[in-house]
């Protein structure tokens, strides 16, 4: 019986204890429900990158001079810098190639400790190898070793490139077996200038040509020949002299010839960046056309190792065929007076052997008043003439020049202008020996007659004339005198010209 009661006990308790959560949850069925927090997965963010070690660079180079050439010595720095954020130790730079070589170190410059985030310059003396002859560059390499504080070894290698002035010469065998080519310092020499003391040359035109020639190369020209016309030497392919010395007879003298002189001009040596300038005289062929020729010009030399060069160069000259033209009066003129209408009968005449067109025909002066002084001309063949008709008045009495101008257009389409000069005399106006100066119907300087005009009166004028007479003074009609030879004159104070007996 009693296990009966604590079994019974025991499934109440059960009971109970089951009852207790759930009135607890209907007693809180009202009130909201708790939020609960949701764990936030953590970000990883990915580490930034640091160096943790030192790391040496170089940062620029330069050298101390503006320009190397082959041979030269020169010193080459180096701004070596550290970029990592731990000091680097024991830096050891190695310079190693075949374009510059180094000098006094035997290549190698060290640092002891260079810290991080700093900088250090180091020189190293180098030489340029003989071999850049003819190369616009070279290029040099370094290597470098150092390590850690924590005695971890690191290396790094750089190249330098760097630019070289040099020329270049050429030398080869003569056989036909294709060789390596070897440079060598040799001379360059060009025609740098060149003038004429005549403008413009004409067939037959005797000139004085200067010719200026340097040496561009980087060794000196021995024993300088220039040949006008072009030509050469006997030289065979490697530059060796051959008996005969300097061929000049065959450069081509057709249109330009010296003069005085062979074709050959001896100048000497000429050292490198020197000059040398020549003077010749040179006729222009009679049978040339006008036009741009071109004038071969050759310098033969030898250079420092003795081998003989030849440098060809070309110059052009301008042939022009001009008119030659003549002005004059194709007639006496006569007496020509002053303040007087005269006729000038002016002509040009073509002198050439060849026809031109001119363009207009212009006649001016300072001392006189010109009609009908332009006239075009036209074609004019050889020994051709063409007349010209100016009416002028001379102002006054004495020497007067007349400038005549005619356009025309030459052989290489400008423009161009002769401008000849006539002279003449102009006499004085001459005098009625009838009429002497001082009376009636004269001048004051006794030269031209004056004839009376009358001047149309006013009522007015009436007026007044009546009262002058009533107070005896000259009460006469007043007149305006004038010159018969100038009827157009306008008399002073009126506005309007006075009649001039025109046509009709």
């Amino acid at each position: 019986m009693k296990a009966t009661i604590t079994r019974l006990l025991i499934v109440l308790l059960f009971l109970l204890a089951l009852s207790l959560p759930a009135a607890a949850a209907g007693a809180q069925a009202g009130d909201p429900p708790t939020p609960t927090e949701t764990p936030v997965p953590e970000i990883i963010r990915p580490a930034q990158d640091i160096t943790d070690r030192p790391l040496v660079v170089i940062d620029s180079y330069y050298i101390n001079q503006d320009t190397i050439r082959p041979g030269d010595s020169f010193n080459l720095y180096l701004k070596v810098c550290n970029k990592g954020v731990e000091a680097a130790h024991n830096l050891i730079f190695t310079f190693s190639g075949t374009d510059f070589l180094p000098k006094e170190t035997g290549g190698v410059k060290a640092i002891s400790t260079l810290g991080a985030d700093n900088c250090e310059e180091i020189s190293q003396p180098m030489v340029v190898n003989q071999t850049l002859w003819g190369q616009l560059r070279g290029t040099t390499s370094a290597g470098l070793a150092y390590e850690s504080s924590k005695q971890v070894a690191y290396s790094a290698s750089f190249t330098i490139t760097l630019d070289v002035l040099g020329w270049s010469g050429v030398s080869s065998t003569q056989t036909p077996t294709p060789t390596a080519t070897t440079f060598f310092p040799r001379p360059q020499l060009v025609v740098s200038g060149y003038t004429v003391d005549t403008d413009p040359l004409q067939p037959g035109s005797i000139f004085t040509l200067d010719v200026n020639i340097h040496n561009l190369g980087n060794s000196d020209a021995r024993n300088v020949t220039l040949v006008l016309g072009g030509g050469g030497s006997n030289i065979d392919p490697s530059g060796t002299p051959q008996p005969g010395g300097v061929a000049g007879s065959s450069g081509d003298t057709t249109i330009f010839a010296p003069i005085g002189s062979s074709n050959l001009l001896f100048l000497g040596d000429i050292p490198s960046g020197g000059e040398a300038k020549s003077r010749q005289k040179v006729i222009v062929n009679v049978s040339a056309n006008p036009g741009a020729f071109t004038f071969k010009l050759s310098l033969v030399y030898n250079d420092t190792r003795g081998l003989r060069l030849v440098d060809d160069q070309v110059i052009t000259l301008l042939v022009y065929q001009l008119p030659q033209v003549e002005v004059n009066f194709y007639r006496d003129p006569g007496m020509i007076f002053a303040m007087q209408p005269n006729q000038l009968p002016i002509q040009v005449v073509n002198l050439g052997r060849k026809g031109f067109v001119f363009g207009n025909m212009t006649v001016t002066t300072d001392n006189a008043s010109l009609m009908n002084n332009t006239m075009l001309v036209g074609a004019l063949e050889a020994g051709g003439y063409f007349p010209l008709d100016v009416m002028a008045v001379p102002n006054q009495a004495g020497p007067v020049e007349l400038k005549i101008a005619i356009n025309y257009t030459d052989d290489f389409n400008q423009s161009r202008t002769i401008i000849q000069t006539l002279s003449m005399e102009v006499q004085e106006m001459p005098v009625d020996p009838g009429m002497t100066p001082g009376e009636p119907g004269m001048t004051p300087g006794g030269e031209f007659p004056i004839e009376p005009v009358p001047v149309e009166e006013t009522a007015w004028d009436k007026v007044v004339r009546f009262f002058r007479g009533l107070f005896g003074l000259d009460s006469a009609l007043p007149s305006q005198p004038t010159s018969p030879e100038m009827p157009g004159e306008m008399p002073p104070g009126d506005s309007k010209p006075l009649p001039s007996g025109g046509k009709g």
